[in-house]
């Protein structure tokens, strides 16, 4: 459950959006971050409801805001 938007230098804008095409494993195998993962590799991941469903309800969090470097 994320969404993730990028904003380039040149003021383009990419959005990705979690969903079923995603994949995931609680078991990767050995040395998974340093091997090339086939994309049926892992199983897909579920949709089991819309944000916000129960009995998770929705997020609460602060903006996430840093101060210049």
């Amino acid at each position: 459950m994320a969404t993730l938007t990028i904003k380039t230098a040149d003021g383009k804008q990419v959005t990705h959006v979690t969903n079923e095409s995603w994949r995931a494993t609680d078991n990767p195998g050995a040395n998974w971050h340093n091997r090339p993962i086939k994309p049926d590799e892992w199983p897909a991941c579920r949709v089991v409801g819309d944000y916000g469903v129960a009995p998770w309800g929705k997020l609460k969090y602060d903006e996430l805001r840093l101060p210049p470097p």
